[in-house]
């Protein structure tokens, strides 16, 4: 299981399989947030993915700080339609792939989204469930790191479209 951190005492403090310590550096949001910067996680000794404003310009700033990887979404957002489209598709298609080791015959696919109230695990449970055929189940703390108003109105919308 996944916790979406935004402090290294977050992160010291909760337990999980892995987490996300964001923003590290500004994004464009519907919020004011105070970028991290690159801070060093090697000290934790835990899997941790560096999330927010991450390009390719910044990306070496996060190099041996103890990072496990970085979470590409900022490359994903500047893409076309068509291209994060192709990517959704790679991404089900990987999904299926396992599934068909293990089923036979028609089946559906369920997708667990974390942190859906949150504005990747929105949009990405939105796109999936566009797609239609698959169930996706979102699941979120509704932490109060920023306006809890703006994730309940999120889920509110997706529920209002009956997807959720």
């Amino acid at each position: 299981m996944g916790y979406s951190a935004h402090s290294l005492v977050e992160i010291r403090d909760k337990h999980a399989d892995y987490y996300t310590l964001s923003p590290i550096f500004h994004t464009d949001k519907e919020y004011e947030v105070k970028p991290l910067g690159p801070v060093d996680v090697s000290p934790l000794g835990r899997e941790v993915y560096a999330l927010g404003g991450i390009t390719s310009e910044n990306a070496s700033r996060l190099a041996g700080l103890g990072y496990t990887g970085v979470a590409a979404y900022h490359f994903i957002k500047n893409w076309s339609c068509s291209a994060l489209s192709a990517y959704l598709d790679k991404c089900r298609q990987l999904i299926l792939d396992v599934f068909q080791r293990y089923y036979v015959g028609g089946y559906r696919v369920k997708v667990l989204v974390t942190g859906t109230a949150g504005f990747i695990g929105f949009h990405l449970a939105e796109k999936l469930l566009e797609r239609g055929g698959d169930t996706v189940v979102g699941i979120d703390n509704i932490n109060d790191y920023y306006d809890i108003d703006l994730k309940y109105g999120r889920l509110a919308r997706a529920v209002s479209k009956e997807t959720l």
